[in-house]
């Protein structure tokens, strides 16, 4: 059994338009006005008629969406402060749709990527400081990190939980 791709079927169509110009020339359609819009119409009939046979169809795809949780994770910040944090995250992962990915960046002095991206993570405070937390809250970086986790065509969210005291950077 033959198939036909999509495009090889359309140039087969785009032959019988031709085709039927060619034998309307050929039989000496174009020597009067009446010929000439009888062949038009036959050309703009059958293409409307190989339009519809191909049966299109408009696809919009929205972009997926990326939900990045910046968190400050200073020793400015007390751990109190980071479990709330916590649970807030976990709330608000719980409310995405179902199609929204979330990922998680911490930050003090440097900043550190917990979780790409994704459905399967939990979060875990006392995970997120280092050892030695150094002194020190380097939004700047934070943010510049999340940023970098938001996949190529999807649309970037940050959510950012800090104490609001930058001691380095730019922003």
């Amino acid at each position: 059994s033959a198939t036909c791709s999509a495009r090889s079927w359309a140039l087969w169509a785009l032959w019988a338009l031709a085709g039927v110009a060619a034998f309307d020339i050929w039989r000496g359609a174009l020597a009067s006005k009446r010929g000439v819009f009888a062949m038009i119409l036959r050309v703009l009939m059958l293409a409307t008629l190989i339009f519809a046979a191909a049966s299109p169809v408009l696809e919009q795809s929205k972009p997926s969406l990326d939900v990045i949780f910046v968190v400050d994770v200073s020793k400015s910040v007390e751990d109190a402060a980071l479990q709330e944090a916590a649970q807030k995250i976990d709330a608000w992962r719980d409310e995405l749709p179902g199609d929204v990915d979330a990922g998680l960046v911490v930050f003090d002095n440097e900043a550190r990527v917990v979780a790409y991206p994704s459905k399967a993570w939990t979060s875990t405070p006392s995970s997120w400081r280092r050892a030695e937390t150094e002194e020190g809250t380097h939004l700047e970086e934070g943010l510049t990190t999340a940023m970098g986790l938001i996949r190529e065509g999807s649309a970037g969210r940050l959510v950012l939980l800090s104490d609001g005291r930058k001691t380095r950077g730019e922003l």
